[in-house]
């Protein structure tokens, strides 16, 4: 019998294969012997070149033995005939960007669990044979059709929604508030009583100095929210509770829960729009100030008196009158807006770097 076969009766007519986890390196032989611990073989079974299952070889070069048939790696399995780096089988939720990695990376969950990496043995180009259909680019993260983006409470692609979408949700987010302020102000100046209540509650919060307090609060919720994923910092598990609370008092109006950065045009476009943003509010909130006092102060005008407007002398009163109400608007603006925007700018600078060839230590990076 030719090697990887045998005889195992004398006179046999015919010869018998030797069985995975055996070979038989001869000819002529009557039994098969048993591969060495931590390898395996497959026909014409002459010599045990594969790891056994759960075990892996990190480089085709190495020769399958005890010591280079590695544990299979957390997040992939290592099926009979898939015991070499190139061809792990990756579990569900995980992702790499080559077959020469052997780091995986966790792939984002949706609310119910659901995730856009399916793993697999067949990586792809960059890593898109782990992902769902419709899905590429790095952790799966990114959508093949335009006009969609990666939603991540579902950990799916969707479309984006029409432009009156948006000018519904920040006409209510935005919109109201400048209302109310604006309400507020007439109500300031044509109300005594107003006034009177006005004055009462600033004296009883400036007793406290509880504008100070906020400002500071509001400061420091904002830092320490993006403090980590910004510089990449890992806090302690003593802190991480605290931090998880106040993340739900930090409030990003160009975070995903409003508009998602791939339906603005890609980042360039989100860090315009988030820049001009805050000066745009002051602009909005400056002009409806601005209409209520010139409404006020033809309303004011006598009967008999003439209505000559100076434009000179009309900025001048109203700067007298509005200024002094819109800058601790615009210091306020400020104080929310200045982290967000800020962050948005050092996380533009940051990428997520991913392990393209473990041995060599090349990696790629990307900002996601």
């Amino acid at each position: 019998c030719a090697a990887g076969t045998v005889q195992p009766s004398t006179a046999s007519a015919t010869c018998d294969d030797c069985l995975p986890g055996s070979f038989q390196p001869e000819h002529g032989r009557t039994a098969c012997d048993i591969c060495p611990a931590f390898t395996n073989s497959t026909a014409p079974y002459i010599a045990c070149g594969l790891c056994e299952a759960g075990r892996y070889r990190t480089s085709l070069e190495l020769a399958a033995t005890a010591v280079s048939c590695r544990p299979c790696p957390a997040g992939a399995s290592c099926p009979y005939g898939s015991t070499t780096l190139p061809t792990l089988h990756l579990e569900p939720g995980t992702w790499r960007i080559s077959q020469k990695a052997r780091t995986f990376e966790l792939c984002p969950q949706g609310y119910s669990g659901v995730t856009a990496c399916v793993g697999g043995p067949f990586v792809g180009k960059d890593g898109n044979g782990y992902c769902v259909p419709g899905h590429t680019g790095p952790l799966c993260q990114l959508c093949e059709e335009e006009d969609h983006y990666f939603d991540w409470r579902t950990a799916s692609c969707a479309s984006c929604p029409p432009a009156e979408h948006y000018a519904l949700v920040y006409g209510l987010v935005l919109g109201i508030p400048v209302l109310l302020l604006g309400a507020a102000v007439v109500a300031y100046q044509r109300s005594v009583r107003t006034r009177t209540a006005f004055a009462y509650a600033r004296s009883l919060l400036g007793e406290v100095n509880i504008e100070a307090k906020i400002k500071m609060l509001i400061g420091f919720v904002q830092v320490v929210s993006v403090i980590g994923p910004v510089y990449s910092l890992t806090m302690p598990n003593l802190y991480r509770f605290v931090l998880q609370a106040l993340e739900l008092v930090y409030v990003d109006v160009f975070g995903n829960l409003f508009i998602p950065t791939t339906c603005l045009g890609g980042y360039h476009s989100f860090l315009l729009v988030k820049a001009c943003f805050p000066i745009a509010l002051v602009v909005i909130a400056a002009s409806v100030r601005f209409y209520f006092w010139l409404l006020l102060a033809r309303s004011t005008s006598g009967p008999g008196e003439p209505r000559r407007w100076s434009l000179a002398r009309t900025m001048q009163q109203c700067m007298g009158t509005i200024g002094p109400e819109i800058l601790p608007l615009t210091l306020w603006t400020g104080i929310f807006f200045c982290v967000s925007v800020s962050s948005s700018i050092f996380s533009a600078l940051h990428c997520r770097r991913f392990i393209d060839d473990s041995d060599q230590q090349e990696y790629r990076e990307f900002v996601i």
